[in-house]
């Protein structure tokens, strides 16, 4: 599993918007995705970031504010609920 789907699992899973660093911390904890670099938060922050910036709204992510993302599948589900 790459950064980006690990980070979307653990999105989908919460079901509410997550700080970068409990979505690190859940990656991580779950052995959803492995690094061996010191600053794996940074790391996913920058992969979602740039998702967010490459796809636009047809990213999965949607940033709530700085470090805090929620999943577009999810927030699409609330709106039609």
């Amino acid at each position: 599993m790459t950064a980006i789907e690990a980070a979307l699992f653990v999105l989908n899973e919460a079901k509410t918007p997550l700080h970068v660093n409990e979505i690190t911390r859940h990656i991580l904890a779950k052995k959803l995705w492995q690094t061996k670099g010191k600053t794996p938060e940074a790391t996913i922050n920058a992969r979602i970031a740039m998702d967010i910036k490459t796809k636009g709204t047809a990213s999965a992510f949607q940033r709530v504010k700085p470090g805090v993302y929620r999943s577009e599948s999810f927030r699409l589900s609330r709106r039609n609920a």
